[in-house]
């Protein structure tokens, strides 16, 4: 099933399309604002998304449980992104961050086990925790130049993943940021600019 937004539509509630099992593509207006919590939660046959640049706001848990979903653009005109927001989206190989925002949020991409890549621009300061937890597959995750924070979880069970350096501008890995990543480099390069480093990280 397919489902077209009318470009009268500014903003989708929280629930709107909660567990829709049957939908397998959505167009969206550029003229939608906000997507508030839990909007998408559960569409188990969504296979697809491209949101349009008029994109401001997106909530807690919106695309989650998507397990068929396996391309995600986000538009830049995005500033602000709920916890979870693609949370166990089990099929997710490709996604990116809108270049409006600074912080990936709290178990964004958690348990998204096919993703192998995501592009984090220059702008962000803070991965919070369990952003990429158990992501299996994901490979490559540029850590910018801007970056302060990495939460706790936040690369935990990331076994493909694999960094040499850390950026000059880390300040604080968080507990189990990166445990059980086996894939790192057995060189791995910390930065004098990192102050904490905490447990089994």
């Amino acid at each position: 099933e397919t489902v077209e937004l009318p470009s009268t539509v500014r903003y989708i509630g929280k629930s709107a399309f909660e567990k829709c099992k049957h939908i397998e593509k959505i167009t969206f207006s550029v003229d939608i604002e906000t997507i508030d919590d839990f909007a998408f939660y559960g569409c188990e046959e969504m296979e697809s998304i491209v949101l349009g640049e008029g994109l401001i706001e997106i909530g807690k848990y919106s695309f989650a449980n998507c397990t068929n979903l396996r391309k995600a653009r986000l538009p830049r005109s995005v500033n602000k992104m709920g916890m979870a927001t693609f949370y166990n989206c089990t099929n997710l190989e490709r996604a990116n961050l809108p270049q409006n925002t600074t912080i990936v949020p709290a178990g964004c991409f958690s348990n998204c086990e096919s993703l192998e890549t995501i592009e984090i621009h220059n702008d962000v300061t803070e991965i919070e925790e369990y952003a990429f937890n158990e992501c299996t597959n994901l490979q490559t995750a540029h850590l910018p130049s801007s970056l302060n924070t990495i939460g706790q979880y936040a690369f935990y069970g990331c076994t493909k993943l694999e960094i040499s350096t850390f950026p000059d501008s880390i300040q604080e890995i968080g507990q189990y940021g990166f445990y059980n990543c086996k894939s790192l480099s057995e060189e791995l390069v910390l930065p004098s600019s990192l102050t904490t480093i905490s447990t089994y990280c």
